[in-house]
Parts: structure tokens; sequence; C-alpha cells
């Protein structure tokens, strides 16, 4: 049953149901960046301001497809990372259908 169950987690990984969460910003905020963003302008930044009323589109299949978070074979099905809990010892956000299992 635990590889079975690592094959339900990878397919949700990896075909999402759901390609993105649209949102609108019902106030102005700041997101803090997990990593700097530099600007076409040479400026640094931190973190993104968002005004009220900002359409805000989250892209799952992006985030269920990131190296930094996943490793070199995140665009790979490979139901072994859930085994032996390595696959939550890569994410440093839990998030998705998956972020409670």
């Amino acid at each position: 049953m635990p590889y079975t169950a690592a094959v339900m987690k990878e397919n949700l990984r990896f075909c999402p149901v759901g390609y993105h969460i649209y949102r609108y910003a019902s106030q102005a905020d700041v997101l803090p960046l997990s990593q700097p963003i530099t600007t076409r302008f040479g400026a640094v930044i931190h973190e993104l301001p968002v005004p009220k009323g900002t359409r805000i589109v989250a892209s799952i299949a992006a985030y269920n497809r990131n190296k930094d978070l996943w490793g070199e074979d995140a665009h790979e099905f490979n139901p072994e990372r859930w085994l032996n809990g390595t696959a939550k010892e890569k994410k440093t956000t839990p998030l998705g259908v998956y972020s409670n299992l």
C-alpha cells in the first residue's frame, strides 16, 4: 500500500486537477519573495506590493515542476520520491492537495 499511495501522490503532483488558482486581492498587501528578483532596470526586490483589486494567478503546475523544490527529476513521473519521506525533506512550504499527507 505505501507504493500505491506514492503513485497517487505523484500523479496529483505531476497532473494536478487544477493547473491555476485565480484570486483578486481584497486589500493592499505585500508578498515576500523566497528568492530576490532583479528587475530589467537592475533593482533587486525582495517583496512585491499587491494593490487592492489586483488579479492574482497562482500556478500549481509550475510549483509542482519547480526543480528547487522537487529536485532535478521534477519533470519526470517518479513515485519513489514519496517513499521514506524524501519528498517532504525537499519541500520547504507545504502546498497543494498533498500538503497534509
